[in-house]
C-alpha cells in the first residue's frame, strides 16, 4: 500500500502514531483523514529491521 504522505519532519507540534503494520491500509486511511484536517503527523514509515528505532524515531 501506498504511503499517504511523507511523515512529518517540522519543529511544530505534531501527533505519534503508532500502529501494527498489519492494520497499514485502516492506518493509512485515518492518517490521510488528520493529515486533511490540518494535524501534523509522524509515523513510521518503514524502519528497517536493521537500523535501531531510538535513532529513527523523533524525539
Amino acid at each position: 500500500m501506498e504511503k499517504p504522505f511523507p511523515a512529518y519532519q517540522g519543529d511544530e507540534p505534531y501527533v505519534f502514531v503508532s500502529y501494527s503494520h498489519a492494520d497499514t491500509e485502516r492506518v493509512y486511511a485515518e492518517l490521510a483523514r488528520l493529515n486533511d484536517q490540518g494535524f501534523n503527523i509522524w509515523y513510521d514509515e518503514g524502519i528497517s529491521r536493521a537500523v535501531s528505532s531510538s535513532r529513527t524515531i523523533k524525539r
